[in-house]
């Protein structure tokens, strides 16, 4: 599995974690073995227990997110709550680049949009563009709004 991961509609606990486990083995290289023994867990079954039970103990959600390097399990609790989750501007300047690839980002959605209400594209895939288009506009929204105080540093793109 590859591809852009931010743009995954998770549709449980059982498939974030998944995910998680899928992002860790083709990003870093990390077995499930490889998982449970960073996390500090006795066996690997105790991964496929959370994920058959929908259960993982909220103390280990930020470890297991940190090991796989990502956040699919916060990021499923949050729409699941409808909320939008967008990552806090670091106070990186925006270049051209990725303002095209915004621009780019927003015309694939568009027609995804298209293709939905053509009946062409199943609803999980449509929310999931959307999401992901909106927590994209939502952070630059944000990184805006501070785009002078003192914390950021923006002036590359000036």
């Amino acid at each position: 599995m590859t591809g852009n991961w931010n743009n995954k509609q998770i549709r449980s606990l059982k498939h974030a974690i998944q995910l998680s486990l899928d992002h860790a083995k083709v990003t870093k290289n990390l077995s499930v073995d490889g998982v449970s023994d960073l996390l500090g867990l006795s066996s690997k079954f105790t991964l496929y227990k959370w994920a058959s039970n929908q259960r993982v103990p909220l103390i280990m959600v930020r470890p297991l997110e940190f090991v796989t390097g990502e956040h699919f399990i916060t990021r499923y609790l949050c729409h699941s709550s409808f909320h939008l989750m967008i990552k806090i501007p670091t106070g990186k300047g925006v270049t051209e680049s990725s303002i095209n690839n915004l621009q780019s980002a927003f015309a694939e959605c568009i027609g995804i949009l298209i293709g939905f209400y053509s009946r062409k594209v199943e609803t999980n895939e449509a929310i999931a563009s959307l999401d992901y288009m909106m927590e994209k506009l939502a952070w630059h929204r944000e990184n805006i709004n501070k785009f002078h105080q003192s914390e950021f540093d923006c002036q590359e793109y000036e």
